[in-house]
């Protein structure tokens, strides 16, 4: 079981694949593990590459959380399509600002429910 679950979360994310930039900017939701990417045009499974996620924050440049992802499915959500991306590796600081916003993102999800 998930010790933080998936958490609505809407984020521009740029991915890396073969030399060649794809730029997304509506997510359904993130985890520690993955994120999920609204796009008509999903990315075939088991395509590896490298991924950017830009955070605005307090800092200039704003925060950017990088690392290693694979896409572990295509799916049909909400009556849009996607992909599912599993981050295969992630560097430690984007690591410890992922889990920010993830914690952040649930603990904001319950005060509303």
């Amino acid at each position: 079981k998930r010790k933080l679950a998936r958490v609505p979360f809407s984020v521009h994310l740029k991915l890396v694949v073969d030399e060649q930039t794809h730029e997304y900017n509506e997510t359904l939701d993130i985890s520690t593990g993955g994120i999920f990417v609204f796009t008509d045009k999903p990315l075939e499974n088991g395509t590896e590459g490298g991924f950017v996620i830009k955070l605005l924050s307090g800092k200039p440049s704003g925060i950017n959380i990088k690392g290693k992802f694979q896409v572990i499915y295509r799916y049909e959500k909400q009556g849009k399509k996607g992909m599912g991306l599993h981050f295969t590796e992630v560097d430690p600081e984007s690591s410890l600002e992922l889990y920010k916003v993830v914690r952040y993102n649930q603990a904001e999800s319950e005060k509303q429910s």
